[in-house]
């Protein structure tokens, strides 16, 4: 049975295909590209249709857009970076389009082969395959991408179509403008090229940019609808990449940590902009520390300790050894190793290459960019041990001079 007979209502015309060409819509392919697929039914071309499997053709997409997280690096204005974005969008969404429309129909989006299956254009086992295999290229896509970038302490800037800010935009308005952008993507994308009577209307070459053209159009009319909402998802996919909340974790974390470090190690100055005014720190075992230190640590003991230690030493470095992040509870543990080096005190030598081991517990407030509780846990007898003793001797010292 030939593919005209057994998808009637395509109703793409014959007259200029030649053998191995697909006459008929198959699993939500361009219509407007149809001159230019392979036909399924035919034995030549089974080959072509297993050379290129859509988790790298996800992979590949999801990877060189997601790079546009670059665009929080530019010193641009917002309006700037969604324009920038659209364009990616269209140019990425095009190009990818005619070049994977022959091979698998350029399945690149869960939410469009969701839309094929219910118009009756995909098989449900072909759609469930596809779906899987575009999440699986979109987190490899997004694991690829951070090794790469690894610049968690510099993604602070709008991502658009990634980026929410949930002081301005509720769970509830988030599914209401995703829920109408993707309708809309999904009526403009039927319209533009799943329909395979527009193959008449638009010819091979045309349809693809005007689905990228699509893309673009969403991405910056949706971005433009409500301040915090940077625009639509669109493509489920890559929204199993590693999450903006977890990075967001991750840098102020980070920051924090090298907010004790030297030039200007153990300032509060520094330090107490990453934490919220009613932040509290704990040390542990509590059991085990003497007072005052045993006892909850707010901003102005805080401050006092860090100017106590502070001022003892002439260089101090901590390093990061493990971080582990909760995203749901918006909790990072870090596992630290701090090098000091401490001032001489009389006649007494500097000691340089001192080290201690902590592990630091922070909980975070919702946007995960400020640090409302610390629980740090620490070597009791090394620390307060030989730190505390070097410190006070240096300011019994600092007072009989």
């Amino acid at each position: 049975m030939s593919s005209s007979e057994k998808y009637p209502q395509a109703g793409v015309s014959n007259a200029r295909q030649g053998k191995g060409v697909a006459d008929a819509q198959f699993a939500g392919r361009l219509g407007g590209n149809q001159e230019f697929i392979a036909d399924v039914n035919d034995e030549d071309a089974q080959s072509l249709l297993k050379k290129q499997p859509d988790a790298v053709s996800t992979f590949l997409l999801v990877f060189s857009l997601a790079a546009a997280t670059g665009l929080t690096a530019l010193d641009a204005s917002p309006l700037a970076l969604i324009w920038t974005a659209a364009l990616i969008n269209f140019l990425g969404l095009g190009i990818f389009t005619f070049c994977l429309g022959p091979v698998s129909g350029a399945h690149l989006n869960p939410t469009i082969t969701m839309t094929t299956f219910f118009i009756v254009l995909s098989t449900l086992p072909r759609a469930v395959l596809y779906i899987i295999s575009q999440i699986v290229g979109a987190t490899v896509a997004g694991y690829w991408l951070r090794l790469g970038l690894e610049r968690a302490d510099e993604s602070k800037g709008v991502i658009p179509g990634c980026t929410v800010e949930p002081d301005l935009v509720s769970p509830g308005q988030l599914f209401a403008l995703e829920l109408v952008f993707c309708q809309l993507l999904i009526f403009l994308a039927i319209g533009v090229g799943l329909d395979p009577r527009q193959g008449k209307v638009y010819g091979p070459a045309f349809g693809p940019v005007l689905v990228g053209l699509t893309l673009g159009f969403g991405a910056l009319t949706s971005s433009l609808a409500k301040p915090g909402y940077t625009g639509m998802s669109a493509n489920p996919a890559p929204l199993t990449m590693p999450s903006q909340l977890y990075e967001t974790l991750k840098a102020t974390a980070t920051a924090h940590v090298q907010a004790y470090s030297s030039p200007n190690h153990w300032d509060a100055d520094a330090i107490w902009p990453l934490r919220t005014p009613d932040c509290v720190h704990y040390l542990h075992p509590a059991e085990s520390i003497p007072p005052p230190f045993n006892e909850p640590i707010r901003e102005e003991k805080h401050r006092h300790f860090m100017k106590f230690f502070g001022d003892c030493m002439y260089n101090c470095k901590f390093d990061i050894l493990d971080m582990a992040i909760d995203e749901d509870k918006r909790i990072v543990v870090t596992t630290l190793q701090a090098t000091y080096d401490f001032k001489a005190i009389g006649e007494e030598p500097e000691v340089k290459g001192w080290t201690a081991q902590y592990v630091w517990l922070t909980e975070m407030e919702e946007t995960g960019k400020k640090i409302k509780r610390v629980e740090e846990f620490m070597d009791v007898q090394r620390l307060l041990g030989f730190a505390a003793g070097r410190a006070e001797k240096y300011q019994e010292f600092m007072k009989q001079i």
